[in-house]
């Protein structure tokens, strides 16, 4: 449906002081901050596990060498997502409209749009990170407590009881990443590099992870021990709220799983606008495309507590 002199009546007439509400100042994007940006030229993108030998056992003297093989784990395709959205404008409203900041501020909240779709797209992997609904290439959630390996077994990247935001909860899964090992089963010598959160966890989070000075004494308590998160400068980079995380109690710890090989997100079509006129209305029409992938490879990119 066209917008017409009708959707801005008090534009055909000049004296309105001010017009607002899709000229804010645009936040810096969350996402950017959890999934790594990378490059896509196809309609999508896959990723294939490989598998190492194992460890190497001991040779007696004069025995031949035990030869192993490698080969390939699992396969995750990420599929890239078209996503477009536009207006039209009837040739009177735009020639009888006194203001040219309306238009201005349609192309910005079309843009607005795609922004937090953007946003909502992301933020729906971690809304989903404990659930079947999002299943990565090992045939399970991003975050669970069975991780099929091929070579048996099974891992988790979630805590065996979850446990809401506090400083031992985030002490447990360190432990638990420092512990992960990869599918051929070697110690992956993981750190946790950030803590992801929603907005309600930001002040818990701040009192736990950036208590300085003299009062280095354990968050929330009566104790005086040492605050070993903040002494031994564990989450080197800190904490990302994210306020598109629909459970408040949810947390995850982003590890330093290498770029690209974790959460990514693939841009196969930045984002454009294409604008032109209908020929028999005289109707402006201005629509925005873009198209992107959005998952994930190693699923020990991120570690999560879903508490109640």
């Amino acid at each position: 449906m066209a917008i017409n002199t009708g959707n801005y009546p008090k534009a055909l007439t000049e004296g309105v002081k001010i017009w607002w509400g899709m000229e804010t100042t645009p936040l810096a994007p969350i996402y950017p901050k959890i999934f790594s940006k990378v490059s896509s030229d196809g309609a999508f993108e896959e990723g294939v596990q490989i598998v190492g030998g194992g460890l190497a056992p001991q040779k007696p003297e004069g025995q031949a060498t035990t030869y192993t093989t490698m080969n390939q784990g699992y396969t995750t395709r990420i599929n890239n997502i078209a996503f477009s959205l536009g207006i039209i404008v009837t040739h009177e409203e735009i020639v009888d409209n006194k203001y040219p900041k309306i238009g201005k501020a349609r192309i910005m909240g079309l843009k607005d749009s795609f922004r937090e779709t953007r946003e909502l797209n992301h933020a729906a992997v971690l809304n989903n990170a404990f659930t079947a609904s999002y299943m990565g290439g090992d045939g399970a959630a991003l975050c669970s407590l069975s991780h099929v390996t091929p070579k048996g077994g099974t891992q988790a990247n979630m805590a065996t009881v979850s446990a809401g935001l506090s400083e031992k909860s985030i002490e447990d899964m360190l432990i638990l990443i420092g512990d992960a090992k990869d599918d051929t089963g070697f110690r992956q010598r993981l750190i946790g590099m950030s803590l992801v959160i929603n907005t309600a966890n930001q002040f818990r989070a701040t009192r736990i992870l950036k208590t300085r000075g003299e009062n280095r004494s354990q968050s929330g308590t009566g104790n005086n021990d040492l605050n070993a998160l903040v002494s031994m400068g564990m989450l080197p980079e800190g904490i990302i709220v994210n306020n598109y995380m629909s459970n408040v109690s949810n947390w995850f710890i982003k590890t330093s799983v290498r770029a690209g090989e974790g959460l990514v997100t693939q841009e196969r079509e930045a984002l454009d606008l294409f604008e032109d006129n209908e020929f028999d209305t005289r109707n402006y029409k201005t629509f925005g495309y873009e198209r992107y992938g959005i998952g994930w490879y190693n699923w020990r990119c991120l570690f999560g507590s879903s508490a109640a």
